[in-house]
């Protein structure tokens, strides 16, 4: 997995939040969605956290979250919790995978 300094949000993003209060990722639709996606592609310098592919600011990019918003409802809008993948599965691209045994706090 790639190093990524995070950065600020995106005022949109910021401002979203406070507007809608969104309770389920299901209220994270477009135009924001691919305003934080495009905000991530480029913090990421256009390579995949995962694979180190390079991805493009388009709906093959994939929002990921570190800590899965399962586990952690709380981050699920968590700007520093999200990430930018490439659709890895759909392209038969194998993406180094976390070990069963590890949490977020100890990658």
């Amino acid at each position: 997995m790639k190093y990524i300094v995070k950065e600020q949000e995106p005022k949109e993003f910021t401002d979203w939040k406070r507007r809608e209060s969104p309770e389920t990722w299901r209220d994270f639709q477009n135009p924001i969605k691919s305003a934080v996606r495009d905000s991530l592609v480029e913090e990421q310098g256009c390579i995949c956290c995962y694979c180190g592919t390079r991805i493009q600011k388009d709906h093959n990019t994939v929002i990921e979250h570190l800590k899965p918003r399962e586990d952690y409802q709380e981050d699920k809008f968590n700007y520093g919790n999200l990430l930018a993948s490439c659709h890895g599965s759909a392209k038969d691209i194998i993406h180094t995978d976390i070990k069963d045994n590890d949490t977020p706090e100890s990658i």
